[in-house]
């Protein structure tokens, strides 16, 4: 084994003219392809035969930077790939790649080349799916929700869309300044001022944002991020304390003092619901906003409650920009994806009875 990288190493120091650096580097990328291919603990079938590498040497001399597209192969290695032939032409042997290519990013150049290029990845389709609160309702309370307000905190923007009998009847978007970061008043009166706009609703619901690593955020997401979490407190609180002021004037509320009509959806549920992810994309949900919008979204989608939308909640949502209306459609599609959870066991109960 240590005579194969001697060997090699010595033919390759005399046309490329390797520092000590690169040389010690060249080094453990040998050892670790020998160790590879002629370690015993390994299977004789995950090498590469003399005739495959061969093919992958012949492969790799002919190839152009836009031929390598079709295979697997990083742009830092294609462009350390690139840069070798360019200076000293093509490779005589296999251990000549070994020699400037990381072993495992080798293999899957090599395992692209002898499968003809990139395995195809096969999206599977499966449909829409349900979504689940926390926290969870149970079948009494949902009977009593009639109006819905789903509310999406996201950049500077608060946008919310409500619901009341299955008839869109509001859909707002409004922006807001961040403040010092000294003093938190000045954000919490902006808030104030927005909530004011929000009308009482049986049920509030947002949705939860994939999980980040806080210690891995840099200084201004983290920044970003401590101020909507501030945000999405002051809403909570001021609809919260709206909702037990008006119950304290009801003899009738059985709230016992707690903010009990939030909700959150899982991260990511709306897309889910509406079949909008696509991979690890999640696609425009442009047409399926202009269902919504000329009532058609029930019959593409049976198993959707029929919606009406206020003809005034059109007018307003057209006069917004472009950059509102990305923050319009996934408030518009938490309360829907919400309000598919609340009537769908109304209507399964009603078609029993």
């Amino acid at each position: 084994m240590w005579s194969t990288i001697t060997r090699t190493l010595r033919t390759a120091i005399e046309p490329t003219h390797l520092s000590k650096f690169e040389f010690h580097k060249s080094a453990c990328r040998l050892v670790e392809s020998v160790v590879l291919r002629e370690s015993i603990s390994i299977k004789k079938s995950k090498g590469f035969s003399e005739d495959e590498e061969s093919l992958i040497v012949a492969t790799i001399n002919k190839c152009t930077e836009t031929d390598f597209n079709k295979y697997d192969i990083k742009k830092s290695e294609l462009k350390r790939l690139m840069a070798y032939k360019e200076k000293h032409g093509k490779f005589k042997t296999f251990n000549d790649i070994l020699v400037i290519q990381d072993v495992p990013s080798l293999v899957r150049l090599c395992r692209s080349i002898l499968d003809g290029g990139k395995r195809k990845v096969i999206i599977k389709s499966t449909g829409p799916s349900k979504c689940t609160t926390m926290p969870a309702i149970d079948k009494i309370t949902k009977q009593s929700i009639n109006t819905i307000v789903g509310i999406r905190i996201w950049g500077n923007m608060i946008s919310w869309a409500v619901l009341d009998d299955k008839k869109l009847i509001q859909w707002e978007c409004q922006t807001y300044e961040s403040p010092p970061k000294s003093n938190l008043v000045p954000l919490i009166n902006m808030i104030i001022s927005i909530i004011d706009r929000i009308p009482n609703a049986d049920a509030y619901v947002m949705e939860a944002e994939p999980y980040a690593m806080i210690s891995k955020l840099k200084a201004g997401a983290y920044q970003y991020h401590v101020q909507r979490q501030q945000v999405i407190a002051t809403v909570v609180s001021i609809l919260g304390m709206r909702r037990l002021l008006n119950a304290s004037n009801d003899s009738t509320a059985t709230d016992n003092g707690k903010i009990n009509n939030f909700y959150t959806l899982a991260p990511l549920s709306s897309a889910k619901r509406f079949n909008l992810i696509v991979a690890n994309d999640i696609m425009s949900s442009e047409s399926l906003i202009q269902d919504i919008l000329e009532g058609n979204v029930h019959s593409k989608s049976s198993d959707f409650p029929q919606i009406t939308v206020n003809a005034n909640v059109i007018i307003g949502y057209k006069s917004y920009d472009y950059k509102y209306r990305e923050q319009l459609h996934s408030a518009l599609l938490i309360t829907f994806a919400f309000a598919d959870i609340i009537y769908d066991d109304a209507e399964t109960q009603a078609k029993q009875d």
